[in-house]
């Protein structure tokens, strides 16, 4: 272990998953400016029977100029409401719920649902509750206290066998196994998928994810599983002042964000 809170080498080598960048800017904050409407009100598109967001006078638009209009009035009233929290600056980190329903209504670039399933299928091989530490034995013993009866769960639910391992390359899940988990993400309508598919790139966790979408767990739970590794070794040698604390929060809120997307438009 090292005192830096950073996770082991096997950990990096894991094939890069290509998930896509939240749209406008939300995973990384790139920009920022001051806010520039006093109030935030949701109104109901008579043409299309979608809901928007007016700030001020103007209707709020996606990065490619898109009307911001969805179906569902919850999710509408939601999105409003990041817009309506923001003080002082426009903050587009924090506004996951408009990023979600930007990256959707936009699609920059060009993807297919049949894709983005193959490339969620793909986390299942190199699951963060499937990929283990050989030592030391309290963290040994900690993951096997805390993920294999989620793992459990996930097998049991799907009916298939999935595997802790601790080589440095995850071994290949068997095709059976994915064509059992693959209906359930494809069943998903877009709006659910688009939810799951940030939740499964906020934890590294298919498992994790399945389990928050199925009420197994909530996603503060899911946060705390998703963070097991850092959590023991800010155990061991304490936290960097400032950076694990927004770190946990972050997460626990894409979390939300993407089981909220879910709820909000079944």
């Amino acid at each position: 272990m090292n005192p830096h809170g950073y996770l082991p080498l096997r950990r990096l080598v894991w094939r890069l998953q290509g998930g896509r960048r939240r749209w406008m800017g939300m995973v990384t904050g790139s920009w920022e400016r001051k806010r520039f409407y006093r109030h935030v009100s949701v109104y109901r598109c008579e043409e299309s029977g979608r809901y928007g967001i007016k700030l001020d006078h103007r209707n709020l638009r996606t990065p490619l100029q898109q009307l911001f209009l969805v179906p569902f009035e919850p999710l509408a009233l939601l999105a409003a409401q990041e817009w309506d929290g923001q003080v002082g600056v426009v903050n587009p980190s924090l506004m996951h719920v408009t990023s979600m329903c930007n990256t959707l209504l936009d699609n920059p670039r060009l993807e297919t649902r049949d894709t983005l399933t193959e490339e969620l299928g793909a986390f299942l091989e190199s699951d963060t509750l499937r990929a283990r530490s050989s030592q030391p034995d309290t963290l040994v013993a900690m993951q096997e206290k805390e993920w294999d009866p989620v793992i459990n769960w996930f097998n049991k639910r799907f009916g298939v066998r999935v595997a802790a391992y601790t080589s440095l390359l995850p071994p290949t899940v068997p095709p059976s196994s994915l064509a059992t988990v693959m209906p359930f993400i494809r069943e998903m309508n877009r709006w659910s998928f688009t939810g799951f598919e940030v939740c499964v790139e906020a934890c590294k966790s298919l498992i994790l994810s399945c389990a928050v979408f199925e009420g197994r767990l909530g996603p503060e739970a899911a946060a705390e599983l998703a963070r097991l590794e850092v959590r023991y070794q800010t155990g061991q040698w304490g936290e960097v002042e400032w950076q694990h604390g927004v770190d946990q929060a972050d997460l626990r809120a894409r979390i939300t964000a993407g089981l909220a997307m879910h709820q909000l438009t079944l």
